[in-house]
């Protein structure tokens, strides 16, 4: 069954619909209006995710800022074909499911390629302003948060260590989960609305970290820990100063190749963790499997990320602002629709919606 009324009256038959849009398997449900918003919400995320790519392009080009390693990775592979399977299914066989899954896909390499791109940029804008570790140090002194007792407790307790690292680790198979789950639970619109927060998000947490830079809590505190008595394994260590401080130097790359995560002031892995909260909300029971997973992500983010407290808490307000951001952008396309002039679907325009308007005999 549809979701709402489509609003289209006796033009189209609900056996002509489904032939035309969804697969025999009916597991894409949207209507004729969601698959418009849908359209244009896509549309927007590939944009940002272009203007990311063209900003990056555009330093290279007139900076002493360089890439490095194979100029064409295993990413840019998986965005293009994907890509292309998504046009294909959208204007040559017409098959909503195979259309979304593979747009999906393809966002999500795409927008992770491209975030890599413009977080390497920014710091590289960024460079010529002092690293603030001990300024978050001193914050998190101030808020009572004991970065090395709160690591040494989590030391002598390696179990709880290693669910919170699973925790931390998990995003890429929840956005798996979700681009799979988005047919399930009709959370097609969600997904572009994710997409659309996530990137909103990188913008402004890439342009803070910029102004705000900052080499990380492990590096900082790693003195006065005791490592010969470390049982645990943080994902982030000291692995990524040497790209951060590359970028500070006289001959600054991008191994386009090889990203590492390189923020820390506010933190992206909270971000991510709030917006997949907010995008599992609609259904009751994966409300509560995402509050648990990422309330845990969120709680390992400062020994596991090497993120001091302030990154935490501003990576939680850069997430509700992008959360906001994003639902009001939607409102507004949405609300822009409305009308005359939202009779035609933007998803799969070409040629059969207005051959079907066009023509409604045909359909009868």
């Amino acid at each position: 069954m549809l979701r709402r009324n489509l609003g289209f009256g006796d033009v189209m038959s609900m056996r002509s619909l489904n032939s035309l849009f969804f697969t025999p398997r009916k597991l894409c449900r949207m209507s004729l209006d969601d698959l418009r918003l849908y359209g244009a919400l896509s549309r927007l995320n590939w944009t940002l995710i272009a203007a990311f790519c063209l900003a990056a392009g555009a330093t290279v080009s007139v900076t002493r800022l360089r890439l490095s390693g194979n100029l064409i990775p295993l990413p840019l592979v998986v965005i293009v074909g994907s890509g292309l399977l998504s046009l294909f299914y959208t204007y040559v066989r017409r098959d909503a499911f195979v259309a979304v899954l593979s747009n999906t896909i393809a966002l999500a390499a795409a927008a992770n390629f491209a975030a890599g791109l413009l977080s390497y940029t920014t710091q590289f804008w960024g460079a010529s302003i002092p690293l603030r570790d001990a300024n978050f140090a001193e914050f998190d002194s101030v808020l009572g948060f004991d970065w090395v007792a709160w690591f040494s407790w989590l030391n002598a307790r390696p179990l709880l260590a290693t669910i919170l690292r699973a925790a931390y680790v998990s995003l890429p198979f929840q956005i798996l989960f979700l681009s799979i789950a988005q047919f399930v639970f009709s959370w097609e619109l969600g997904v572009q609305r994710l997409f659309l927060a996530t990137l909103l998000a990188g913008i402004m947490t890439f342009t803070v970290a910029a102004v705000l830079p900052a080499l990380g809590a492990y590096p900082h505190f790693e003195s006065l820990l005791d490592l010969a008595k470390v049982r645990i394994f943080p994902v982030v260590t000291n692995a990524h100063v040497a790209d951060l401080l590359n970028l500070r130097g006289s001959r600054p790359i991008i191994p386009i190749d090889d990203y590492q995560g390189i923020i820390t002031f506010p933190s992206f892995h909270t971000v991510l963790g709030i917006l997949f909260i907010w995008a599992a909300w609609p259904n009751f029971a994966m409300r509560w499997a995402a509050i648990s997973v990422n309330g845990l992500l969120i709680i390992a983010t400062p020994v596991f990320g090497a993120h001091y407290g302030a990154d935490v808490i501003a990576g939680a307000g850069v997430a509700f602002v992008g959360i906001w951001a994003a639902s009001y952008i939607s409102r507004e396309i949405a609300y822009s629709q409305q009308g005359p002039a939202s009779s035609t679907p933007r998803f799969a325009e070409a040629g059969v919606t207005e051959r079907i308007l066009s023509n409604p005999a045909q359909n009868s």
